[in-house]
């Protein structure tokens, strides 16, 4: 790994990607260890050269064969790169890439971890994932960002956090759904998921809910969308109400209890005035 910071130009940098490519072609844990000892940023730093130089050709076989063992890494790497790397000169790189980065926005998408998604999306730009993806992926930043500060709202209500209905819940991710989408055995699942399971399986996908061959065809469920944002708004509308509630009842508390304490005080003076006479 240190031989590669010789740059394009050297021949130990050439031998030692070449190295690293036999390394890590059959052996996972030989990927780990590669990763694990730094190798990744300088070979991205390789591809800078081009596809003309056998250094960064080499460079990029490992990094082919690193993806499928550390596919974030790689892809941080690819996006950190300054220069940027002229992936297209890789085709079979950038396909490996693609894919990982397009998996990795989907799942980040699903969570409400928002720095994942931010790198997730930096990775995909620096790939070149597709404008449509990306924009589903900025738009769920801003949808995790207006959820974030209704929780807060909640939160500084004295209320916890919502609680969803099973039909709100992905029977695949047993997660709340981000992205609803109706398969053709008629139940809704979150679409990176259902999606996952119909491009794995291909023809022989079933439902796993009722068994059923599934067709590729997924069609958003607005409806169940439109739900679940009423239903947090209704929630939200709740809680603000009971909180309306406690504050008026507080108050209407602490003028009943400053009534009594003045006329406690009016009676003492009172005795106190007879016993004096």
């Amino acid at each position: 790994v240190p031989l590669l910071a010789a740059g394009a130009d050297s021949e130990a940098a050439e031998m030692a990607a070449g190295a690293l490519v036999n390394l890590a072609a059959p052996n996972t844990a030989n990927k780990d260890a590669i990763c694990e000892a730094g190798g990744i940023p300088p070979l991205v730093a390789l591809l800078a050269a081009g596809a003309d130089s056998e250094a960064a050709t080499r460079a990029a076989a490992a990094l082919i064969c690193l993806t499928s063992a550390c596919p974030a890494a790689v892809l941080d790497a690819i996006a950190a790169a300054d220069p940027p790397p002229p992936l297209a000169a890789f085709p079979r790189l950038q396909t490996e890439l693609l894919a990982a980065a397009s998996s990795r926005l989907e799942r980040a998408a699903v969570d409400d971890d928002d720095a994942a998604l931010r790198a997730a999306l930096a990775a995909a730009a620096a790939v070149g994932v597709a404008e449509e993806a990306l924009g589903r992926g900025r738009a769920r930043l801003d949808e995790i960002a207006a959820e974030q500060a209704q929780q807060a709202r909640r939160e500084s209500l004295g209320v916890g956090r919502v609680e969803w209905p099973s039909e709100f819940i992905c029977p695949i991710t047993v997660c709340k759904l981000v992205d609803p989408v109706v398969a053709s055995d008629g139940h809704t699942y979150e679409r990176s998921a259902i999606q996952e399971l119909i491009d794995r399986d291909g023809a022989a996908a079933r439902s796993p809910l009722t068994r059923a061959l599934l067709l590729p065809h997924l069609f958003p469920n607005v409806a169940l969308r439109n739900r679940m944002q009423s239903h947090a708004e209704d929630e939200m509308r709740v809680a603000e109400a009971a909180a309306a509630a406690g504050r008026a009842e507080g108050r209407a508390e602490g003028r009943a209890e400053g009534r009594a304490e003045g006329e406690a005080a009016g009676a003492a003076a009172e005795r106190k005035r007879q016993a004096e006479a």
